[in-house]
């Protein structure tokens, strides 16, 4: 969702000219998450976050290069549902830690966790043990989302 970069980069953008006062507008329009985007968002990566018949080839074959394929996108998914649910516009990968440990919304010891799934990752003998830690995550991030759903009809 590079689009939504480009959103965070144009909020969080340091205004030295502007003599116009377009960028100055187009920060003050950004100030408020729209709740349309926050669904967009949310319906785009949310559902696909575990994939379950690769994370189970993944599994299976023990194979490093497929593996951080597959974990790689599920993380980005997991990622673009948390600044979503959290309503902040996901900037990149940059400063992930310091916006993970602000945020309301989040799996207990969430960024931790992910850290630690992420390092069991990269070794086959440890793949297994990498994706009941980031099931769990998951798990809990699904709870959370649906809790927030149901409480936004």
């Amino acid at each position: 969702m590079a689009g939504v970069a480009r959103l965070s980069t144009m909020r969080n953008i340091n205004v030295l000219v502007d003599k116009t006062g377009v960028l100055e507008a187009m920060k003050e329009e950004l100030t408020e998450y729209p709740e349309r985007l926050r669904k967009a968002v949310l319906d785009a990566s949310y559902p696909y976050i575990w994939d379950e018949e690769n994370v189970g080839r993944a599994v299976l074959r023990k194979d490093i290069v497929f593996n951080h394929h597959v974990f790689q996108h599920s993380l980005d998914l997991f990622l673009q549902t948390l600044y979503a649910l959290n309503k902040v516009y996901f900037p990149s990968w940059k400063r992930t830690e310091q916006y993970i440990h602000s945020f309301p919304l989040k799996p207990k010891d969430c960024y931790s966790r992910m850290q630690k799934a992420i390092a069991l990752s990269v070794c086959a003998e440890t793949i297994e043990e990498s994706y009941a830690i980031w099931r769990e995550l998951v798990e809990e991030l699904k709870e959370i989302v649906e809790e927030k759903e149901i409480n936004n009809q």
